[in-house]
């Protein structure tokens, strides 16, 4: 009773202390922040700029379906691509800005797959490892960056208590160890590890999908002096890990701060500041838009559809209860008949 009254309080602490300390480190950060300075930022940015965003944010969303092409072929039932496409995009801009991949994802996945003949089981098996291919590309970079050389955001800044390369070096160990596990091809409970070209292909995916959304913050920093992309990157990648780590919604507030203590030491703190606020109505907010409205068109269909449906079968029974009738006992065309008239 004592440990699952614990597991059930612990999320919701971590993110209590995730989040306040995003508030903590933001507040430090924009002290000397001026509404002018988002402004003045909004008033240079470039089109170009802004094009490449909502370009990139296509491609990033666009290898979001590669992760559930992949999972369909692992689970052994590949469908049509445009009907993982829409369960794909629609899943994962639901659930990358609202948070709890496994449940708002997963959702909207078994409303769609079911519908396309995929077993309880079967939509499991693609929501862990869709979820799982996007952690991968964050563990990869991680693993690629952070034993590099130290990220602008340091160990000692945040208060951690192990350094970003030693994290860096446990990333490359587990992937490792991922590596091995799939090359085995040996089961682990109820997870199948998927073949090794399989799973260097699922990396691979991972990765790209990663550096095209970092990608989306880089272009929005462009212009501004000391943007480079390998500091927007492992920033955006240890910000991702720790909006994660607390279960926050779309890294809500941990994403800003994170980024902004890693870049206000070479860049302006209201531009940067600005660039995070575009990035998340790009990235986050309008694809949430988009999404949730089509799943809603997709439920509204599926609602008539039923409905219809369902009017067909209630006159089919009626018909069936007529006639029943009918042989029971002669109907009023069957007297009519019998009596000459």
């Amino acid at each position: 009773m004592k440990k699952a009254t614990l597991k059930r309080f612990l999320g919701p602490v971590v993110a209590a202390v995730v989040f306040g300390a995003a508030l903590w480190v933001l507040y430090r950060e924009l002290q000397g922040f001026r509404y002018e300075d988002i402004a003045q930022y909004l008033a240079t940015l470039s089109p170009i700029s802004l094009l490449l965003a909502f370009g990139l944010t296509i491609l990033s969303f666009g290898a979001f379906v590669g992760h559930d092409m992949l999972a369909l072929r692992h689970i052994g039932h590949p469908l049509p691509y445009r009907r993982v496409g829409t369960a794909s995009l629609i899943g994962f801009g639901i659930s990358n800005a609202v948070g709890q991949a496994w449940l708002t994802g997963g959702t909207v996945r078994y409303r769609l797959y079911r519908a396309a003949g995929l077993s309880v089981r079967e939509i499991g098996g693609v929501v862990a490892f869709s979820v799982f291919t996007f952690w991968l590309g964050y563990i990869a970079w991680a693993a690629v960056l952070f034993p590099l050389g130290e990220p602008p955001v340091s160990g000692g800044a945040l208060g951690l208590s192990i350094s970003l390369r030693a994290l860096g070096w446990v990333c490359l160990a587990g992937l490792g160890l991922y590596l091995v596990w799939c090359a085995t091809g040996r089961s682990v409970k109820a997870f199948r590890a998927p073949p090794l070209p399989m799973a260097l292909v699922q990396i691979a995916l991972a990765i790209a999908r990663t550096a095209l959304t970092a990608g989306v913050l880089y272009v929005l920093l462009w212009g501004l002096p000391g943007a480079h992309y390998a500091e927007v990157l492992s920033a955006f990648v240890l910000a991702i890990a720790a909006g994660g780590l607390g279960m926050i919604p779309g890294a809500a507030g941990v994403l800003e701060a994170v980024v902004l203590l890693a870049l206000s030491a070479s860049m302006p703190s209201g531009s940067v500041f600005g660039a995070l606020l575009v990035f998340r109505a790009v990235y986050y907010l309008l694809p949430l838009t988009v999404a949730a409205g089509a799943f809603a068109v997709l439920e509204a269909r599926r609602w008539r559809r039923e409905s219809t449906k369902e009017k067909i079968r209630g006159v089919i029974r009626s018909e069936r209860h007529r006639h029943k009738w009918c042989h029971s006992r002669p109907c009023t065309g069957d007297r009519t008949r019998l009596s000459g008239r």
